[in-house]
């Protein structure tokens, strides 16, 4: 009995190594954008934050599914309702988006929050955080079943594929947040409104492309790096309006 608990334990500890790997390795990729590092604890407490707005997150997509009479996603795709797919894969963005902007927003309050990158770095990290917990959950069945195969192949893709969508989506935001960093409260309202949509948008877009056309996998992916370049470039510019000013 203590062996197989131990076995378990084992297993699930090594699924959360796994499942925070990719998002640490980002964290460290994306936090060297910024010239003036913020501090350990406050990146750390978004990236909580961030964890902890999973929980809720699923909650209200099963009751986004429950509520149109499935028992999950995998009804809708085995009855082919695309239109109802379509539907809910941008509610659920907009739900993830939200709380993922909900949860960051209360490091964004900070005072160490002086500097337009920061908004950035913030949101990043609490995508991050968001991810990880999401990438322990995708791979964990997989993980106690014994399919390696499937776990490697699974963190493959969340590296390249999700955990990369939830920063980009994020970012999104953040720049937004960025860009009005130094302009008044109704064009900051204005802008981060705009910005939220094209964040559900983009979460969306990937989310329906991968349920749907999943053939055109690697040009999804090859967008999605293009995006990475435009948002280090983005960054960038948001040091010289910090110079500027």
């Amino acid at each position: 009995m203590f062996e197989s608990l131990n076995s378990f334990l084992n297993t699930v500890l090594l699924g959360i190594g796994i499942g925070f790997l990719p998002s640490i390795i980002w964290m460290l990729f994306w936090t060297r954008e910024d010239t003036h590092p913020e501090p350990f604890r406050i990146l750390l407490k978004a990236f909580c934050y961030g964890m902890l707005s999973v929980p809720f997150a699923i909650i209200f997509e099963l009751w986004v599914i429950g509520s149109i009479g499935f028992d999950s996603i995998t009804d809708i795709i085995s009855n082919n309702m695309t239109e109802v797919l379509v539907i809910v894969l941008i509610i659920w963005a907009g739900i993830e988006e939200m709380l993922k902007y909900a949860f960051g927003m209360r490091e964004l309050v900070q005072k160490e929050d002086d500097e337009p990158v920061d908004p950035v770095i913030y949101m990043i990290a609490t995508a991050l955080g968001f991810a990880a917990l999401e990438n322990v959950l995708f791979i964990m069945s997989p993980l106690l079943s014994g399919d390696l195969g499937h776990v490697a192949a699974a963190t493959h893709m969340r590296f390249m594929g999700a955990t990369l969508l939830h920063v980009l989506s994020s970012s999104i935001i953040g720049l937004a947040m960025g860009y009005t960093f130094y302009k008044n409260r109704y064009v900051k309202i204005f802008y981060t409104t705009l910005a939220a949509c094209g964040a559900i948008a983009l979460h969306a877009a990937f989310n329906i492309f991968i349920m749907l056309y999943e053939s055109h996998i690697f040009a999804v992916f090859a967008v999605m790096w293009v995006l990475v370049i435009a948002l280090i470039l983005a960054i960038e510019r948001l040091k010289l309006i910090r110079k500027l000013n």
